[in-house]
């Protein structure tokens, strides 16, 4: 988001840049995080822009001046991509904000966090995944930012524990429920025990 709420005059964004994570170095293959983008499009408005707004809103199309995409068939061992454009790319009317928006596919492999050194959780649309991004414009500075939150539906997990007399991993008839067990799951980023 690029606010001009404050001022009288109307704003030429300045020359920007946009990278994202890719590539991290791990056997056998390599994880990746953001593979490619597409998409790319603005749209201004007076109202300060919310989570709620339309995951896919009304945009004025952008042609990147240069961006990064992978060679034929394989990823490429960028640890970011990057797309940029040049000077003048979105003019702010005054009084409004701009939003900048593409779509980002999304390529998580586990092996991102945990190879990564150090590992970068809990920033990207999947719960423990790394996907930072980061906007640059000249004169301004940079900006990390996170992915997007996203709802995480609830699962859940049950089960028995119980005496397998014959070693089938099903509990027939005759086969008691064990009681006095403590049951942990363990995950990359918790453990819960019950």
């Amino acid at each position: 988001m690029i606010t001009n709420k404050d001022s009288v005059n109307s704003v030429s964004v300045p020359i920007t840049s946009v990278t994202l994570d890719h590539y991290v170095d791990v056997n056998p293959d390599g994880a990746i995080m953001f593979d490619w983008t597409q998409g790319w499009g603005y749209y201004t408005t007076a109202v300060q822009p919310a989570g709620t707004d339309p995951s896919v809103p009304a945009v004025a199309p952008l042609t990147p001046t240069e961006q990064d995409v992978p060679v034929g068939d394989a990823y490429g061992t960028a640890t970011l991509i990057r797309t940029s454009f040049d000077e003048g790319y979105i003019v702010v009317p005054p009084g409004e904000y701009a939003v900048l928006w593409f779509e980002a596919h999304l390529a998580f492999s586990p092996e991102w966090m945990t190879e990564h050194t150090p590992p970068r959780m809990g920033a990207g649309p999947i719960p423990g995944s790394s996907g930072h991004g980061q906007l640059a414009m000249d004169g301004v500075g940079a900006q990390d930012g996170p992915g997007p939150e996203r709802p995480v539906a609830s699962r859940t997990i049950s089960g028995v524990k119980f005496n397998d007399y014959d070693r089938d991993t099903v509990q027939d008839p005759g086969e008691p429920g064990l009681e006095g067990w403590t049951i942990t799951l363990q995950g990359p980023t918790r453990t819960i025990s019950t």
